[in-house]
């Protein structure tokens, strides 16, 4: 789920017209991890990702279920 997540960044970077130093700066990360994420060679955990969603304006909604 949190691969779909990610994926909804770049376009939005690109929408709110941003660089990746821009955005990683807004979101308290380096562009470098911006750029990992974004190109999915990391993963965010769910608060970073979340910080990085409001710097482009998504609001990400994530729900848990327990798995059985």
């Amino acid at each position: 789920m949190i691969e779909k997540l990610t994926k909804r960044l770049k376009p939005a970077r690109k929408r709110a017209g941003l660089t990746l130093h821009q955005a990683g700066e807004r979101a308290g990360v380096s562009h470098v991890f911006w750029c990992q994420v974004e190109s999915g060679k990391k993963i965010p955990n769910a608060a970073r990702l979340e910080s990085m969603g409001k710097a482009v304006g998504l609001r990400l909604r994530m729900s848990f279920e327990r798995v059985r």
